[in-house]
This record gives structure tokens, C-alpha cells and sequence, in this order.
């Protein structure tokens, strides 16, 4: 599609008609395709400060949640309580669509407001209860501790479809749940079921289905996924694998990796004293040298507990599960609101 075609037509007809919702909200999701996100937040403002009705109080708040708002050198980042307040203004207008309440629902999880979260994402669930909503109300139940309610909701989700779409996400985040929950049997047959399934690949990370071996306390399998992983990891993640690669009695392979992640920030440390990019200023180059000295620190303290016998924890956070919910996108063939009646036509 021509998008930069299709936004100039639009632009000529809204000089006769300048406030034609449905056209300001075309025009805008034309310009984020052609454009940038600038011009596209202006006519998503303009659309629902002149007519505020659900769809373009809804878009607004998906460009602020998804694309955020501009800052001072330019670069956009995500405006959660913009997004809530508008998409608020949305739900309250009592809409039949999930789209408000699918995206409000996601808004209050960013905010951490989770209780919130799962009341609009039970809302949701009731308009459409597809893959997304069902894992999103886990997410929201998870994080209230109410392991329970969120595997029942993660269950549902890994047995549906979102737009014909399938995540493999909702099966990590029951796995972890089960494993959480002592049902260590039920737990190890989606993991085994996530690593050897090539569409799950694709989708879950080696490393995350590993967090399903470390609850049922299988660290031989923790090690075996770490050992093929082809890239690198994290410092949670490091000191995981130091941990599971003394349980399994492969302590000399955890002190060279000990001594590999140490010489690793040592040796980035010497390239930042050296490096003229420009791009780095005075005090960066300083924080992130403090950070990488302060990190090595750490990896000797946390190996210390390791060989005393500590446990180093999981803090593990469920997958979100995440679909268009953008009225009248192009790319995604959403439809047009159809629940209120908006003045002006589109030709």
C-alpha cells in the first residue's frame, strides 16, 4: 500500500472536512507509516480533542502506550499515564469493544497498578477472550501473588488464538506457575514441550524455558540448555548457571566462567578509557565504568553464597502476550469502530 499516497488524499479531503474523525484517525495511522510518530501523535490529538469519541480516545492512547510521546532530543518513550487517562475516558463510554479495555488493562500493567489491571482485563476477557486478554489477566493475577488464578488463566490462554495468531508464551508462563505450584510433572512436560517444538523456538528463548527446569530443580537441564545457548547472557543469568554448574559438580567450569565474566567487564572497562566516540559523554564513560567494577564485585559475592550453599532466586515475570488494537489499522485489517455514530464519511 502507499501509504504517503493515501495520506496526501486524506489531507486534501479534510480541507472541505476538517473534522472528520474516522479520516484524522486514517491520516494519523497513514502518517506513522510514512511520516514518523510526530506527525502522527498531532492528528491523534487533534482527532480526539475534536470529537473524543471511543475509537479516537482508544488510538490516542495506543500511540502513547506503544510509541509514547516525543523527549528533548527527539527519540519518543512511553507515556503509560498519559495512555491511562485517555483510555479511561474510553472505557467509560461503555464501548463493546475489548480494544479500550485489552489496551487499559496493559496501560495499568505498566503502571504496575495490577489490581486495576485485572478488573478492566476481566472486562476484556468477557468482549473477547482470546489469547492476549486470557494471558494478560494471568499477568495481572501473577503479580498479586495469586499463583493459583494466574495458571488457570495461562492455561486457557495456551489453548487459544489470538487473530489466528498462535504464542507460545502463555505455555512458559504456565509451566513456571505449575512449577511453582509442586506440580513438578505437569511443570517439566511443557518445558520439554517448549525446547523440542521448532514454532516455540522461534517464539520462547532457551534460557526462559530454563526457568521451569530451576523451580522443579532439575539443574542438569538448566546446564544442558546453557551449554547450547549461542549467546550471552545477563548477570541473573550468569550467576544461575554458576549455581546450577556446582549442583551438577562441574565447579572448575564454574570458576573459568567466573573468571571469563570478570575478564569480560575488565577488558570493556579498558575499552571505554580508550574510546573517542563522541557519542559518550564524560560522566557516562565514568558511570558505566563505576557499573562494570561494581558488577564484578557482585559476581564474587554472589559465587561466594553460591559455594556456602545459597540459593540465588528467580524473580520470574510472565510473558505479556500483545496484538494490534488500533481501530482501522492498515497493516493488521482492524476494522472501524461501528458502536457510535461519528459525522462524516470516508470516500
Amino acid at each position: 500500500m502507499n501509504y504517503e499516497a493515501l495520506a496526501n488524499q486524506m489531507e486534501a479531503q479534510l480541507k472541505s472536512d476538517p473534522t472528520n474523525v474516522r479520516l484524522l484517525n486514517r491520516l494519523a495511522i497513514a502518517k506513522m507509516e510514512t511520516q514518523g510518530c510526530e506527525k502522527a501523535l498531532e492528528v491523534f490529538k487533534k482527532a480526539a480533542e475534536s470529537c473524543p469519541t471511543v475509537q479516537s480516545l482508544n488510538n490516542l492512547g495506543y500511540f502513547y502506550l506503544y510509541e509514547g510521546e516525543p523527549n528533548d532530543d527527539g527519540s519518543f518513550s512511553c507515556a503509560s499515564s498519559k495512555a491511562i487517562d485517555v483510555l479511561e475516558q474510553a472505557t467509560s463510554l461503555n464501548p463493546t469493544s475489548e480494544y479500550p479495555f485489552s489496551l487499559l488493562g496493559k496501560a495499568y500493567l505498566v503502571a504496575k497498578r495490577d489490581k486495576e489491571a485485572e478488573e478492566v482485563l476481566i472486562k476484556a476477557v468477557s468482549l473477547a477472550p482470546d489469547q492476549a486478554n486470557q494471558n494478560n489477566l494471568g499477568i495481572a493475577l501473577y503479580r498479586q501473588g495469586r499463583i493459583e488464578e494466574a495458571a488457570y488463566w495461562f492455561s486457557k490462554a495456551q489453548l487459544s488464538s489470538s487473530s489466528g495468531d498462535i504464542s507460545f508464551k502463555p505455555h512458559l508462563n504456565y509451566g513456571v506457575c505449575l512449577a511453582q505450584l509442586g506440580r513438578t510433572i505437569d511443570a517439566e512436560k511443557i518445558a520439554d514441550f517448549l525446547i523440542t517444538n521448532d514454532e516455540a523456538k522461534d517464539d520462547i528463548d532457551l534460557l526462559d524455558v530454563s526457568q521451569i527446569y530451576y523451580e522443579t530443580l532439575k539443574y542438569s537441564k538448566v546446564v544442558e540448555l546453557f551449554d547450547n545457548y549461542q549467546y550471552s547472557w545477563s548477570f541473573d543469568w550468569a550467576i544461575i548457571y554458576l549455581f546450577c554448574l556446582t549442583q551438577c559438580q562441574r565447579k572448575s567450569q564454574a570458576e573459568t566462567l567466573l573468571k571469563e565474566a570478570i575478564h569480560n567487564n575488565l577488558l570493556e572497562i579498558e575499552e571505554i578509557k580508550v574510546d573517542d566516540d563522541d557519542e559518550w559523554t564524560e560522566q557516562e564513560r565514568m558511570d558505566r565504568i563505576k557499573d562494570l567494577a561494581l558488577e564484578i564485585d557482585k559476581y564474587r559475592e554472589e559465587y561466594s553464597k553460591i559455594v556456602a550453599g545459597d540459593r540465588p532466586p528467580v524473580n520470574f515475570q510472565p510473558y505479556e502476550v500483545s496484538k494490534c488494537y488500533l481501530f482501522g489499522c492498515y497493516r493488521h485489517n482492524n476494522p472501524e469502530y461501528e458502536g457510535e455514530i461519528v459525522t462524516g464519511d470516508i470516500t
